[in-house]
C-alpha cells in the first residue's frame, strides 16, 4: 500500500542523479539566491530536543508547552539578527559601499520585526557590533564565492525509500566555494558563541545540525543534484567580543559523511499527547556558551501540577485549563 502524504511544502520530484564531476565556481555577473531566511517545518530545530530527551520533545513540540517569556532572550536575538546580516552580505557578494551596508541594517531590522517577541535595545546594538567588526574582518581575507543564502533544502529522504515521515528539511546559511577549502564547494554554517572558538569547532566536529545538512544537500534536488557536490561543511564562527572587547573569527572545514540520524527519525513520529515516553536524565542540564542551564521543562518533571504555573499551552492558555478527552487523555505535566 502505497503511504499517504500529508504535507509537501514546496516538494517536487526528488532525483537523485549527481552531476558527473565537480562543478566550476561561477564567474561575471551573477545573482546569489537568498532563500529568505526563517526555520522550516521540518529542520534540525523540530528534532533536536528528541535526541536529548523524548520527554523535553514530547513537552515542546507535540504538547506544545513553552515557559512564557517578555521578550526574545538576547543570545537568540543576536544570532537572529547576524544571521539576516551575513546572508544579506553574501547575497550582495561582499559590497563594500555604504549602500550595501544600509542594505545589511534593512535585514537585520526587518528580520528582527518578523520576531514574535521584543527584541531588546542592548541585542540590536550588539548584533551591528558583530556584523561590522565580522565585515571588516572577513573584506580584508580572500573571499568565498557564494551561490546561495539562506537556502531550503527539501523536503527529502535521508535514504532512497524512505517512508515520507522521514523527510526533513534544512534552511542553510549558505552553499559557496570557500578559498579555505582550496575552493571546493562547502555549505556554510555560521556560529556565534560566548565561548572559544576551539570550544564551538570541538562541539560541532560531530553534530546533528550539519549532518543532516550534508545528507540533504545529496538527496534533495535543491543540492547535489543542481549545484554539485560537497567538500565539507564550512564552519563560519564569530567569538563574541562584550565590551571594548573585539570580536574573533575562524572558519573551519569539516568533511562530512552520510550520518544514520534513521533510529531516532523512526521514533519521533510515534509520540503522541498520551505517549509514555522516557525522560533522558543526563539531559536534564545543558551547557549554553558558558553557562550550565536546566532543560525548560525541568521543574515540570520534578514537580508535575505543582510546578504548571510556570508554563503555557501552545494557544497561551494556562495548563490548569486543560480538559481531557477522548484523544487527549494524558494530563500537560504527565
Amino acid at each position: 500500500m502505497t503511504e499517504k502524504r500529508k504535507w509537501r511544502p514546496g516538494e517536487s520530484k526528488v532525483k537523485l542523479e549527481s552531476p558527473k564531476q565537480e562543478v566550476l565556481p561561477p564567474s561575471g555577473n551573477y545573482e546569489v539566491a537568498h532563500g529568505g531566511g526563517g526555520p522550516t517545518d521540518a529542520g534540525w530545530h523540530k528534532i533536536d530536543a528528541a535526541l536529548r530527551c523524548f520527554k523535553e520533545y514530547q513537552f515542546r513540540e507535540v504538547r506544545g508547552l513553552r515557559v512564557p517569556a517578555p521578550q526574545t532572550p538576547d543570545y537568540f536575538a543576536t544570532g537572529i539578527g547576524f544571521h539576516a546580516g551575513r546572508a544579506r552580505w553574501f547575497t550582495d557578494k561582499f559590497d563594500m559601499t555604504s549602500k550595501g551596508w544600509g542594505r545589511i541594517e534593512l535585514a537585520v531590522e526587518e528580520e528582527f520585526e518578523k520576531q514574535k517577541l521584543p527584541i531588546s535595545v542592548d541585542a540590536k546594538q550588539f548584533t551591528m557590533k558583530i556584523l561590522k567588526e565580522y565585515v571588516e574582518y572577513w573584506s580584508l581575507q580572500p573571499k568565498p564565492t557564494p551561490i546561495v543564502a539562506e537556502h531550503l533544502i527539501g523536503p527529502a529522504p535521508l535514504q532512497p525509500g524512505d517512508p515520507f515521515a522521514l523527510w526533513r528539511t534544512a534552511r542553510i546559511d549558505d552553499a559557496s566555494y570557500y578559498p579555505d577549502a582550496l575552493n571546493g564547494l562547502c555549505i556554510g554554517e555560521a556560529k556565534t558563541t560566548s565561548t572559544t572558538i576551539n570550544d564551538c569547532i570541538n562541539e560541532y566536529t560531530l553534530h546533528g545540525q550539519p549532518s543532516l545538512q550534508y545528507v540533504l544537500w545529496k538527496m534533495a534536488e535543491q543540492g547535489e543534484t543542481k549545484y554539485g557536490p560537497l567538500k565539507g561543511v564550512m564552519l563560519d564562527i564569530v567569538q563574541k567580543g562584550y565590551g571594548k572587547e573585539k570580536c574573533k573569527f575562524a572558519r573551519h572545514l569539516v568533511a562530512w559523511y552520510i550520518k544514520n540520524l534513521r533510529m531516532i527519525m523512526r521514533a519521533i513520529p510515534a509520540i503522541d499527547w498520551n505517549t509514555d515516553v522516557p525522560r533522558n536524565i543526563t539531559s536534564c542540564t545543558r551547557l549554553i556558551g558558558k553557562q550550565r542551564v536546566a532543560c525548560h521543562f525541568r521543574d515540570l518533571c520534578l514537580h508535575g501540577k505543582t510546578a504548571s504555573i510556570k508554563y503555557i499551552m501552545r494557544d497561551g492558555k494556562s495548563l490548569l485549563s486543560f480538559k481531557p478527552s477522548e484523544e487527549f487523555v494524558s494530563l500537560p505535566w504527565d
